[in-house]
């Protein structure tokens, strides 16, 4: 008898949204019916037919993700959430905020003992949803990460909007990392 393989909590918390989002558009669980088969699910969901959601379901799923790091944290973990109701019907690939808002969590909140800030903001601009993510970044030597999460999202975003898209990343002003993306609204979406 084969046990699983233990997951770091990120991907347990993942798989729980993951088979979320899917028990709420009336699919089955890709993955089967045992909870140890559920990083399947997620699996087939990050690899994909490079699924476009609209961006008010990536917000409802990295609400979800915060909430859950909301528990864990408590206090420590301060988010504000500023979404423009214009631009949730924008085009995004699946996955799109999650990875950005983790990578906040963990580069900004987790390693500072006093917790930190994540503020996460769309608003309709010149036709275009501008998507930023902002977060506090811990005093003293940072936490350096691999960027694997600020380049899939760029690639995919450059590959769903080609041109028709900007994507930042970096280090801003009072300590603070900023992540800020222009996706394209669409022609059914008003400006």
């Amino acid at each position: 008898d084969v046990q699983p393989t233990p997951r770091a909590p990120h991907l347990r918390r993942l798989e729980v949204l993951a088979l979320e989002r899917d028990r709420r558009r009336g699919r089955a669980n890709l993955g089967g019916t045992s909870p140890h088969h559920a990083g399947d699910g997620l699996r087939a969901a990050l690899v994909g037919s490079g699924e476009r959601v609209t961006l008010g379901e990536e917000v409802e799923l990295a609400q979800r993700y915060l909430a859950i790091e909301q528990v864990r944290f408590g206090e420590r973990l301060q988010v504000r959430w500023k979404i423009d109701p214009l631009v949730a019907r924008a085009r995004v690939p699946s996955l799109l905020l999650q990875p950005l808002v983790e990578n906040a969590d963990k580069h900004g909140v987790e390693p500072s003992p006093t917790g930190g800030h994540i503020r996460i903001r769309a608003q309709a601009h010149h036709g275009r949803a501008l998507v930023t993510i902002t977060n506090t970044v811990p005093e003293g030597k940072p936490r350096k990460g691999h960027g694997m999460a600020l380049h899939n999202v760029r690639e995919r975003l450059a590959l769903l909007h080609d041109l028709d898209m900007r994507f930042e990343a970096g280090p801003i002003e009072g300590g603070r990392f900023r992540v800020r993306m222009m996706i394209p609204l669409g022609r059914d979406t008003p400006a």
